[in-house]
């Protein structure tokens, strides 16, 4: 198997899932060089089908439309976020109908051995086997003392522990033997054990080693020429002769850098690479380098400045709003925590977001609330707006019940003063202070009947009984 991925880590854990599923003796994953399509069987297979591809006529893209199938009414209907969610399904069911056509295209065309190519559509995601790549996504980008509580956790723990045993990755390089875990730990492993190689013993493929009697032409030895071995009888370290990892090592060392020619003819004619190829490479470690450097004084001011800030230097409502609170270091989640004495600085960072973004929450919230335009309040007949105090009720409980009955057949006549009132030319507004209950001593005994009618009411502005009303001018 040839390619590229082979430092990726999705990929590498896929290819022990797939060794272990078929039951393969062995899988080879090489990629030898990026800008030498020569040595690379990955990019010569590009290169036939690129040439299947163009064959005289043009792909067609546009499949289906973002508004197939739907009528002139629901069209109108749609939402800005419903019409972008139809374009992307329209767009990702034109890919899979290119996808289809190049495959056709491809079958059946030569291919790079002089052999003739076989081309597949790949099953669609919700098709695939592999289904858990968010999780496993988390468990490698969690901290060991905390994988464990990764869903899954066993089983990744188990393919990783299997890789280690039987499959060799570096440098642009992947290999799985069958049985390999009788080389490192003397015993094969329980998987080797149930399930053991076709053959009694597999060798590692050879991995090529520069022809030194071939000097000054670059070339490499023949593979059946190729040892698995050291001199010394030893086996070859994985990336003794690997170009890109040669280079860095030897740029780590000092003893190779882009003003150094000499350095550099040398190196080309050791790994068999040419100078050009040396030289760009070298290039690309200095950007990288270059690259570090700033984000390495970048973060270094960052922290700088994070240090001198203060709470009010933080737009808290805005980073609660936007969900970026999580980007906050911990010292400045304290300053929060400290101006409203909120919880500690022991607690978990996890903890803090959430206290403090409770917090953020509940503010917005009063905001909101204490925005809403004041309501119109009926006024009662036994509210004194002259001294502001509440005159004393001497009815029974049926007298006050049939005073809230006439009320409420007024209620049509009371609005219409009200409308007259509240016209326009007026700027006074009726607005309730506060529950101050009822005057009589038979009232007060029902206080428990009494506080179950308010509770149904607790959310009216416009209340009969029991109600403290004032006025106040805008």
């Amino acid at each position: 198997m040839y390619g590229v991925g082979c430092s990726n880590i999705e990929f590498r854990f896929r290819a022990t899932e797939v060794a272990r599923i078929l039951n393969f003796d062995r899988l080879n994953r090489i990629h030898r060089a990026r800008d030498d399509s020569g040595q690379n069987e990955a990019e010569r297979s590009n290169a036939c089908i690129g040439e299947a591809i163009v064959d005289g006529g043009a792909l067609k893209w546009k499949y289906h439309e973002a508004l197939d199938s739907l009528e002139n009414e629901d069209v109108k209907n749609l939402s800005i976020d419903e019409l972008s969610k139809l374009e992307e399904n329209a767009m990702e069911r034109n890919a899979w109908c290119v996808a289809k056509d190049v495959t056709e295209r491809i079958q059946g065309e030569p291919g790079r051995a002089g052999d003739f190519m076989q081309s597949f559509v790949t099953h669609q995601k919700e098709d695939q086997f592999s289904f858990n790549t968010e999780q496993l996504k988390q468990f490698v980008s969690t901290t060991e003392s905390k994988q464990n509580d990764v869903p899954g956790h066993a089983y990744y723990e188990k393919i990783n522990a299997f890789t280690e045993q039987h499959v060799h990755v570096r440098e642009l390089y992947l290999e799985y033997i069958k049985g390999d875990s009788q080389q490192n730990s003397g015993v094969l492993c329980e998987f080797c054990t149930r399930f053991p190689p076709s053959r009694d013993s597999l060798h590692r493929v050879p991995r090529p080693k520069p022809d030194e009697t071939a000097l000054p032409d670059l070339k490499y030895l023949p593979f059946d020429k190729t040892p698995i071995t050291s001199p010394e009888g030893h086996p070859r370290e994985i990336d003794d002769y690997q170009p890109r990892a040669q280079i860095k090592r030897h740029v780590k060392e000092g003893n190779l850098t882009l003003e150094d020619s000499e350095s550099i003819v040398e190196f080309s004619k050791t790994f068999a690479v040419q100078e050009l190829h040396v030289r760009k490479y070298l290039e690309h470690l200095q950007y990288l380098e270059l690259k570090k450097s700033k984000r390495k004084d970048d973060r270094k001011y960052q922290r700088e400045t994070d240090s001198q800030k203060k709470y009010a230097d933080y737009n808290w409502e805005q980073m609660f709003t936007a969900g970026t609170l999580k980007k906050l270091k911990v010292s400045a989640l304290n300053l929060f925590l400290e101006k409203h004495q909120l919880g500690n600085k022991k607690m978990k960072k996890s903890e803090k977001l959430v206290l403090i973004s409770a917090c953020l929450a509940k503010a917005q919230l009063d905001k909101v609330t204490s925005e809403q335009p004041a309501k119109k309040v009926n006024v009662e007949e036994n509210v004194d707006f002259h001294d502001g105090e509440h005159e004393e009720e001497t009815g029974d409980e049926e007298d006050d019940y049939d005073s809230v009955q006439a009320d409420d057949t007024d209620s049509d006549d009371n609005n219409e003063c009200d409308d007259k009132e509240y016209n326009g030319s007026s700027k006074d507004y009726d607005v309730v202070l506060q529950e101050i209950g009822s005057s009589s001593e038979e009232e007060e005994d029902d206080e428990d009947d009494e506080q179950e009618v308010n509770d149904g009411i607790e959310d009216e502005f416009c209340s009969r009984v029991g109600r403290c009303v004032t006025t106040f001018r805008s």
